[in-house]
């Protein structure tokens, strides 16, 4: 049951709308009985429960300094309210996987540090001034870490520009020197201490060729066909700002043992649903937005990259959170695709109604749909030789669900 509705039919299709004029907020509709005769009635989705893909480890965003500060801002019955309302999954909107930052990222209020700052002009290369001081560790304080990447943008180098507003702390890798890094040190020191940590590489674009300062695929290629840092890499991370989510299967051929994952790209907006979507399709086996709560004015931030969206917003005279339409939207897919699910086989995605399939752990399928168009869509849902038509209101996402025995498939 979803809602407070009575109980559907068995076989029943359940659904729920969000709206992008925020008139719908993951309303519960309306179930649909299937029809043994095929359906009829505008754009059909095919679903194909015997095609699988990947298997989904979570969806969720970020909990960087800028999202910590506004809930620090907030009333204690609001922070509460708040994060209840990002990862609970019956009274929010089910995020299950969070990124945070090892250092600091630009998305913060407070100066920026690293863990072995020094005065101008003073240097450290054997690191003995090197201090975690102001990340204490995690496991201890209760937050499981499933897995690290060595550095964020691992080809960023802002120092060469001449413009000082550029001049946020990166830090420049090659694929040589994390190949180095994984395969003769953090994989044995792993191995000898026993930590269950995953290793995941590169966290840059999805790019097929290289561009300058990003030498797309080609940097993860290079560390997995070293067999000995392989054997310590357990995933490859990319974010959505280069290239096309398409680099993610031209990789997915090329290594298809390897999980995929999306761990920096926010996407905002009826557009960014369907992009979500093509993320999907394309093996990402999990997604991360990034910053979560900025105020109105997109603070705190004492980077170059301006934040117009975000999921929530704190209002700064009132202190207040509100609940943007990316929150429904996200919610639309973390609700409802649960950890562990597996990508099954759809219709080609059309540009009318995207869409993307899983099968739950439960034996429950979720099947996300984008009406990008203004105008209400028809659409028939075939699974077999059992059919249901529903109509999309303009503007809107839908997640249908379903369960049927085993022997309907």
């Amino acid at each position: 049951m979803l809602g407070g509705q009575a109980p559907a039919a068995p076989d029943a299709l359940r659904w729920r709308v969000s709206s992008e004029d925020l008139r719908l907020r993951l309303a519960e509709q309306t179930a649909i009985t299937w029809q043994t005769a095929a359906a009829g009635g505008g754009a059909v989705i095919e679903v194909n429960p015997a095609e699988s893909f990947q298997t989904m480890l979570g969806l969720g965003s970020s909990l960087e300094p800028a999202t910590y500060a506004d809930l620090s801002r907030m009333s204690a019955a609001d922070r509460e309210r708040t994060l209840d309302r990002l990862v609970s999954p019956s009274a929010g909107i089910g995020m299950n996987l969070m990124r945070i930052c090892i250092g600091t990222p630009d998305f913060t209020g407070d100066p920026w540090y690293s863990y072995d700052d020094l005065p101008p002009g003073e240097t450290d290369p054997e690191l003995r001034r090197f201090s975690i001081g102001k990340d204490r560790a995690y496991e201890a304080e209760g937050i499981p870490i499933h897995a690290v990447t060595i550095q964020n943008e691992p080809g960023v180098d802002r120092s060469f520009g001449k413009d000082p507003k550029w001049h946020y702390p990166p830090c420049r890798w090659t694929a040589a020197q994390e190949l180095e890094f994984i395969r003769d040190h953090l994989g044995p020191a792993f191995r000898r201490h026993g930590l269950r940590t995953r290793i995941w590489t590169y966290d840059h674009n999805y790019n097929v060729e290289p561009r300058a300062g990003d030498a797309g695929l080609a940097y993860p290629r290079a560390i997995l066909r070293d067999p000995a840092a392989a054997r310590a890499v357990s995933g490859v991370t990319f974010h959505g700002y280069v290239g096309a989510p398409s680099g993610m299967s031209v990789f997915h051929q090329e290594f298809p043992d390897v999980p995929l994952h999306l761990t920096e790209g926010s996407v905002f907006g009826l557009r960014g649903g369907s992009t979500l979507i093509a993320k999907l399709r394309n093996f990402a086996s999990s997604y991360n937005a990034w910053v979560t709560i900025l105020d109105e004015r997109g603070k705190p931030n004492n980077g170059p990259f301006e934040a117009s969206r975000m999921i929530i917003t704190l209002d700064s005279a009132t202190l207040k959170p509100i609940e943007n339409f990316d929150d429904v939207l996200y919610g639309q897919f973390m609700k409802f695709i649960q950890r562990g699910a597996v990508r099954v086989a759809s219709s080609e995605s059309g540009k009318a109604l995207a869409h993307v399939a899983c099968r739950n752990p439960d034996g429950s399928f979720a099947l996300v749909v984008v009406n990008a168009g203004r105008a209400p869509q028809a659409m028939t849902l075939r699974r077999g030789t059992r059919a249901a038509t529903a109509e999309l209101p303009g503007a809107s996402v839908a997640t249908f669900i379903w369960k049927l025995p085993e022997t309907r498939d």
